[in-house]
């Protein structure tokens, strides 16, 4: 579910915001490629938004070299 990171708002049928997040994962896609995703973080780190759950660490998940 994604949802507003401040409000928490489910988002999933705003079509609007779906389309700004499949733009920011785009960017954030092709800006790691650059660097051969040698220094991931969250897609959405910084932005309004943020999925249902994100906050339980899923960055302890991350393998740092794929």
């Amino acid at each position: 579910m994604l949802i507003n990171r401040t409000t928490g708002e489910e988002l999933n049928v705003n079509a609007k915001v779906v389309s700004e997040v499949y733009e920011i994962y785009e960017k954030w896609y092709k800006e790691n490629k650059k660097s051969d995703f040698k220094t991931l973080s969250m897609p959405l780190a910084g932005s309004p938004y943020c999925w249902l759950g994100e906050d339980k660490g899923i960055e302890t998940f991350l393998k740092k070299s794929l």
